[in-house]
C-alpha cells in the first residue's frame, strides 16, 4: 500500500519485465504419454487410414495417398519402404527403386514411426473444431481492409473507375522482394510495409509490377507526353494497370484469411477457395483484364496452374508463420485442406513451374539465406551462422548421409535416395523432417522431380496420426525454431554459434541485424510493450474499482481516479503501474484520436504530479 512517509527519491524503476516466451495455443501443461512400440498390425496410422473412403472413381478401398496410379498399393511394392522393413532395408535400396517411386502421383510417407509420444509442454487438440480464434481471423481481414482501400464504381461504364491508392505511391516502382533479396534495395519501405503488412514471401508473378504486367501493353506516363495524351487501342494506363495489381495483392492476403477459415473448419471458406483457384475470380475481383497481363500468367492453362501455385506457396506462408495464434492443429489442417480439396499432382506439378519466389536464385549473391539446414544437423562452424546455406545444405554431411547422395555431377535426383531419405528423416529425425523438406523445395539444384516429391511428402504428412503429427509439426519442431528464429548474420553469429557466446536471443543477435530489422524489432517491441500495459492497467482499474476498505489518502483532484489507480497499489509496483495506465488511456484520449481535448488535459495535470515523488507525497497527504 502507498505509504504516507514517500521519499524524495523515485519508487521501484526499471524496465517492465518481459516473458521469455509467450503462451500460444499449443503451451498447454498436459499428461506426456509414454513411447509404446506398435506393431505393424495395430499401427495407429494403418487402422485410421482404413476408415477413408476409396477414391473416386476407383473400386479400391484402400487411402488415396498410398494408392499408385495403375492401382496397386504402396505397401505392396519392394521399390517403397513399408512396415515389415527396417529403416536399414529402406537404406539399403538402390537409386533404380527409388527413381521408380518417383512416377508416383501419390507419395505416402513410410509407415515406419514406432513412436506415440508427444513434445512434453504440449498438449494439442486435433479435434477442436475452431483451432483459430474467429476473432483473430477477423482482426487480421480488417487490417488487410485498411491496407488496401475499396476501388468505387465509375458512375458510367465507359469510365475508369478511380484508384484508391495513394497518388504519389502509384509513381512509384512497387515491388516487394525478400529483404535478403539483391533486388530489395529497390523496393520502397513504405510500399512494402503498407501493402505487404504480414511480410508474406511474394510468388515471383507478385513480387514486382514488372514482373507481373506486359509492358508493352502499358500507356505511361511518358507515352502520354510524348502523343498528347492519345492512347492508342489494346493499351491500358500505368496508374490503371499498378491499381489492378496493387488490388490483386489485396486478393493474394484474402486468400490467406480464407485459408485459415478453412482450417478453422470453416467448408464456405474452402469453397470459396475453390472458386478462386477454379476459375477468374481472383483477376475480376481485382478488375484485372488477363489481356494485359504477362503471357505465362494470363493464358487459360497457365493461369490455372499460376492459382493452383499461389495457393501452395501461401499454404507454406501460413504453415511457416511465427504468429502464435496459428496452433500446431491449425497449422497441419492447412496442408490437410489442399490435400483432401485438390488434386495433390496438379498442386504439385503447378506448384513446381511457378515455385519462383519461394525457390531461390541460382545464385547465392541474389538471395542468401541461413535457414535451410536444421539446427541438428549442422556441424561446420560455417553452417552455424555466418555463411549462406545455399551451397551449404547438399553438403551437410546429415543430408548426404540421410539421402545417400553419391558424389558427382548430373541431375540430383539420380543420384540421391528421396525415399530411404523420407523413411529416415520420420524415423530418426521427425522434428528436422519439415524443414529439410522445405528446404528441397526451396533449392534449386534438386531439380524439378525432388521438389515434386517433397511437396507430395509434405501434403500427406498431414494426414499422419496424431501421435507422429505432434512431431514432425509441433512446437519443437525445427521448421518452427531454427526457421522463425534465425535473425542472425555476419561474423559474431557465426563465432557464436560455435562458442555458445552471444548466440541466443541476447543483445548479441543484434549486433547482426540491418538497420531496418531493428526498427522491425523495434516497433515489434512497441507493440508488445502497448499490449502488457494496457493487460496492467485494465488490472489496475479493476482493483481500484473493486476496493471496499478505507484509506486514509486524499484524493481531492481525483487524479488517482483519472488515472485509474488504486491507493491501497504497492509503493514499489506504483510508478510502473502509473506509466502504463497513462500511456494507455493517452493513447486514447489524445485529440488526434478524437479524443476531448479538456480530459486530456486533465490526464496530462494528474500524471505530471504524481509522476513527481515530491509532488506526489504532497498530494496525497494534502489533507492528513
Amino acid at each position: 500500500m502507498l505509504s504516507k512517509n514517500v521519499n524524495n527519491t523515485s519508487a521501484a524503476s526499471g524496465a517492465i519485465p518481459l516473458k521469455s516466451e509467450s503462451k500460444t495455443a499449443d503451451t498447454a501443461i498436459g499428461p506426456v504419454p509414454k513411447k509404446q512400440k506398435l506393431s505393424n498390425g495395430d499401427h495407429p496410422h494403418l487402422s485410421s487410414l482404413s476408415s477413408q473412403p476409396p477414391l473416386p472413381g476407383s473400386t479400391s478401398m484402400r487411402p488415396r495417398s498410398s494408392v499408385r496410379p495403375d492401382g496397386t498399393h504402396l505397401l505392396e511394392s519392394p521399390n517403397f519402404p513399408n512396415v515389415n522393413q527396417s529403416p536399414e532395408a529402406a537404406d539399403s535400396r538402390s537409386s533404380t527403386d527409388s527413381s521408380t517411386a518417383m512416377g508416383l502421383i501419390n507419395i505416402v510417407p513410410p509407415l515406419l514411426i514406432e513412436r506415440t509420444s508427444i513434445e512434453a509442454g504440449e498438449n494439442i487438440d486435433w479435434n477442436n473444431s475452431s483451432k483459430i480464434s474467429p476473432d483473430h481471423i477477423e482482426g487480421i481481414r480488417q487490417r488487410i481492409s485498411k491496407s488496401f482501400p475499396e476501388t468505387e464504381k465509375p458512375q458510367y461504364s465507359w469510365q475508369s473507375p478511380t484508384s484508391p491508392y495513394p497518388e504519389e505511391d502509384l509513381e512509384k516502382s512497387l515491388s516487394f522482394y525478400p529483404k535478403n533479396h539483391s533486388y530489395a534495395k529497390y523496393s520502397d519501405k513504405n510500399i512494402t510495409e503498407r501493402y505487404n503488412p504480414y511480410s508474406f514471401k511474394m510468388p515471383y508473378a507478385l513480387q514486382s509490377f514488372d514482373h507481373w504486367v506486359d509492358g508493352s501493353n502499358v500507356f505511361s506516363a511518358y507515352d502520354e507526353q510524348q502523343r498528347g495524351g492519345y492512347m492508342p487501342p489494346g493499351k491500358i494506363k500505368e496508374k490503371d494497370a499498378k491499381t489492378q495489381y496493387l488490388n490483386f495483392i489485396k486478393e493474394y492476403h484474402l486468400l490467406y484469411v480464407d485459408l485459415l477459415e478453412a482450417a478453422a473448419g470453416s467448408q464456405e471458406s474452402v469453397n470459396r477457395i475453390k472458386n478462386k483457384i477454379h476459375t477468374n475470380e481472383l483477376y475480376e475481383r481485382a478488375g484485372i483484364d488477363p489481356k494485359y497481363l504477362k503471357k505465362s500468367y494470363s493464358s487459360n492453362n497457365a493461369s490455372d496452374e499460376f492459382r493452383y501455385g499461389m495457393l501452395v506457396q501461401m499454404s507454406i506462408d501460413a504453415l511457416v508463420s511465427s504468429d502464435p495464434a496459428l496452433s500446431t492443429a491449425a497449422r497441419a489442417q492447412i496442408l490437410s485442406v489442399l490435400h483432401q480439396n485438390f488434386d495433390p499432382e496438379k498442386l504439385a506439378t503447378s506448384f513446381e513451374k511457378n515455385s519462383l519466389g519461394f525457390k531461390l536464385p541460382y545464385s547465392v549473391k541474389d538471395e542468401p539465406v541461413e535457414d535451410l539446414i536444421p539446427r541438428a544437423f549442422m556441424k561446420r562452424p560455417e553452417e552455424k551462422g555466418g555463411t549462406p546455406h545455399n551451397e551449404l545444405f547438399l553438403k551437410n554431411e546429415k543430408i548426404q548421409d540421410i539421402f545417400q547422395i553419391r558424389p558427382g555431377y548430373g541431375i540430383l535426383s539420380e543420384r540421391m535416395n528421396f525415399d530411404a531419405g523420407l523413411s529416415v528423416l520420420l524415423n530418426q529425425h521427425p522434428k528436422e523432417t519439415v524443414q529439410t523438406l522445405l528446404s528441397l523445395m526451396r533449392i534449386p539444384q534438386t531439380g524439378r522431380e525432388i521438389q515434386k516429391l517433397a511437396l507430395h511428402a509434405l501434403l500427406n504428412l498431414s494426414q499422419l496420426d496424431p501421435a507422429q503429427k505432434g512431431d514432425l509439426f509441433g512446437i519443437k519442431a525445427s521448421y518452427r525454431t531454427d526457421i522463425q528464429n534465425q535473425n542472425q548474420s555476419g561474423f559474431q553469429s557465426r563465432v557464436g554459434g560455435t562458442t555458445g557466446v552471444g548466440a541466443g536471443f541476447g543483445h548479441d543477435g543484434l549486433d547482426g541485424l540491418s538497420a531496418d530489422q531493428l526498427r522491425t524489432r523495434l516497433r515489434q517491441a512497441h507493440a508488445y510493450m502497448n499490449l502488457l500495459e494496457e493487460k496492467l492497467a485494465a488490472n489496475a482499474s479493476v482493483a481500484g474499482a473493486t476496493q471496499t476498505h478505507e484509506t486514509s489518502f486524499s484524493d481531492p483532484k481525483n487524479y488517482l481516479k483519472i488515472l485509474g489507480l488504486s491507493p491501497s497499489v504497492q509503493e514499489e509496483d506504483f510508478e510502473i503501474l502509473l506509466t502504463a495506465c497513462y500511456r494507455t488511456l493517452a493513447r486514447k484520449m489524445h485529440p488526434d484520436k478524437g479524443g476531448d481535448t479538456e480530459k486530456f488535459k486533465e490526464l496530462q495535470n494528474a500524471y505530471e504530479v504524481l509522476s513527481d515523488p515530491e509532488k506526489r507525497f504532497n498530494y496525497l497527504n494534502e489533507f492528513n
